[in-house]
């Protein structure tokens, strides 16, 4: 490499320095359960909705870490380490989306109380490493409103007592059930005829999981959110 090709190299890293500095990439953790969670290619075409993020944020400069768990509850995400584990790559002024409650359990007040309690923990915690936090209420089972009972109430009350942004995913699925006729709607979810996908050779009707297409309409309201945010 003569000079003049070793001061352009120098010259490159520089300006991509100060690109760094003046702007840099923002980071996205996503905490929640398997309606946000990349989907193996064996589940195909069974999608999450943080699978879709990235490409619907208005912006390049950023990273997301979708650590959204199949099967997950806000208890066992906590309590099995999993939070442990973003925490720990959290850094000051990164975004965190936390979104359960398909396999929180339980309708009465004690299991909203507990259901609480962990995203209290989840909130405090990523606030002490500088994360803004973002809730999100979950997406309702196909034809069915209100199938979470009282915990996206307590998500919401939990938003607004920590003045934190809340991505009311539970009233745009029911705002989609209302102006979608029937056909529309399936579509959002799992719901395959026979003999279309190689994993489903039987179709499948599964009104709680989301179809890409599903996947990408609640992540194109939930980047509406974070974009915000950015």
């Amino acid at each position: 490499m003569n000079l003049i090709n070793k001061l352009l190299f120098a010259c490159s890293l520089a300006v991509e320095r100060i690109k760094r500095n003046l702007f840099p990439q923002r980071r996205i953790h996503l905490l929640g359960d398997s309606l946000m969670a990349p989907q193996p290619w064996y589940k195909y075409p069974r999608s999450g909705w943080g699978e879709q993020l990235y490409a619907l944020l208005n912006t390049d400069k950023v990273k997301v870490y979708n650590k959204a768990r199949n099967g997950a509850s806000a208890r066992t995400f906590y309590e099995d380490g999993y939070f442990k584990k973003v925490l720990s790559n959290v850094k000051n002024g990164d975004i965190a989306v936390i979104g359960f409650t398909h396999n929180d359990k339980g309708d009465d007040a004690t299991a909203t109380a507990t259901f609480e309690s962990y995203l209290f923990k989840f909130i405090e915690q990523l606030q002490h490493k500088g994360a803004r936090v973002v809730l999100s209420t979950p997406i309702n089972i196909y034809g069915v409103n209100d199938s979470h009972g009282a915990f996206p109430q307590a998500i919401r009350r939990l938003a607004a007592s920590h003045h934190l942004p809340v991505i009311d995913i539970t009233n745009y699925s029911h705002q989609l059930r209302v102006e979608l006729d029937d056909e529309q709607h399936r579509e959002l979810y799992l719901i395959v005829p026979a003999g279309k996908f190689i994993m489903f050779p039987n179709g499948i009707t599964d009104p709680i999981h989301l179809s890409p297409y599903g996947a990408r309409v609640f992540a194109k309201y939930a980047a509406n959110t974070i974009n915000s945010l950015l």
